[in-house]
């Protein structure tokens, strides 16, 4: 169970939503709902515990439905020389997405089987608005619901963008939608978790950041 939930909710939790901080700031995620018909009560602390010239290393500390207990030390290697310029792709053309009622120009770009639509401007998601991928029988849908919107935490309200990913195989489909924030460690402020075979509900499941605290750098 541990690792299923570290794997959900630590993997949008890259080094660099931790890098803006410093040591000492932690967020406290909360999941509830149902998986495989049993409830489900989660609760994960997540700690910034160290960074040095190599390593980030983050302390996450878990209570489970039954009321064990967890804790492991993750540990992120740190880039020792400037990433290599990323891959743009094929420019396929151009095309217009309607989000929130406006209408962004986008530049349509594939690489190694994914599809992007980027615009400028916009510093949600990269600027991506939307990415599709088919392998196989596989198919990946992404795209941003929402450029802003304000979330409250405990006495903080932050700002958020939404982003929802879509995965189909021919028995399966699973919806994750994820709320994010440069304002707090890790970037997650919610997650709604959606997953299903067929008219089977497999897992229905919401993570909400419940508490936080910033060290500045």
């Amino acid at each position: 169970m541990l690792t299923a939930f570290l794997v959900a909710t630590l993997a949008f939790q890259e080094h660099a939503a931790w890098e803006r901080f410093a040591p000492g700031s932690w967020v406290e995620l909360r999941t509830t709902g149902t998986r495989s018909g049993q409830p489900v009560k989660e609760i994960v602390k997540t700690s910034f515990k160290n960074v040095t010239e190599l390593e980030l290393v983050l302390l996450v500390e878990t209570t489970d439905t039954a009321g064990g207990r967890g804790h492991l030390e993750m540990k992120f290697p740190l880039p020792q020389r400037a990433a290599p310029k990323e891959e743009e792709g094929t420019k396929l053309g151009q095309e217009d997405l309607l989000l929130e009622g406006k209408t962004f120009a986008c530049e349509v770009r594939e690489r190694r089987g994914t599809r992007r639509w980027i615009t400028t401007g916009v510093k949600a998601n990269g600027g991506v608005l939307k990415s599709e991928a088919i392998s196989g029988t596989v198919k990946v849908l992404s795209r941003v619901l929402k450029l802003e919107e304000k979330v409250r935490v405990g006495s903080a309200t932050v700002t958020c963008w939404v982003r929802e990913d879509v995965t189909e195989t021919p028995d399966q489909k699973t919806t994750r939608t994820h709320w994010m924030s440069d304002e707090v460690p890790g970037g997650l402020v919610r997650m709604e978790m959606r997953q299903s075979r067929g008219k089977e509900r497999i897992e229905e499941t919401e993570t909400t950041l419940t508490s936080f605290e910033i060290v500045k750098k």
